[in-house]
């Protein structure tokens, strides 16, 4: 009961390409599935409402529904909820490093709900889903390194 109830994971990448390039990729919806990992291992497709709202359908499991909350040239924030109430708020940003190569921070915040096992969970939440989130930064990384 003690555990907190909102629990952060953060993971890094550093990417030789330019920022448009990246900015675009985080931004826009269409381009989601050049890298984000349900979408690119076709194990999900995307259902675009507009701009800032969208629903991942995923194959044998629950949608997620996406909204972006702020997109900048070297930012987006978007939050993600669950048919079940889960919700996590991403928020991925661009800072320039020397020559052309930008770092790109990912930084995950899961709202857990009060439940002894939800709480339980937020122990180990940087292993169930942090190698989710360095797959996606390694897929942004390939495409946008690729034909450059």
């Amino acid at each position: 009961m003690m555990l907190p109830s909102n629990i952060s994971v953060a993971k890094t990448i550093e990417i030789n390409a330019p920022e448009n390039k990246i900015s675009k990729q985080i931004n826009n919806f269409d381009q989601w599935a050049n890298w984000f990992p349900l979408l690119k291992t076709k194990l999900g497709s995307i259902q675009i409402q507009n701009e800032e709202n969208a629903t991942i359908l995923r194959k044998g499991g629950e949608n997620i529904q996406v909204s972006y909350l702020t997109k900048t040239a070297n930012s987006a924030s978007f939050s993600t909820t669950i048919p079940s109430g889960s919700t996590a708020n991403y928020t991925i940003t661009i800072s320039q490093l020397p020559e052309s190569v930008f770092r790109v921070n990912m930084v995950v915040n899961t709202n857990l709900k009060w439940y002894p096992w939800e709480k339980m969970k937020g122990i180990f939440l940087d292993k169930i889903s942090g190698p989710q989130y360095e797959e996606a930064l390694k897929n942004l990384k390939d495409y946008c390194e690729s034909a450059r």
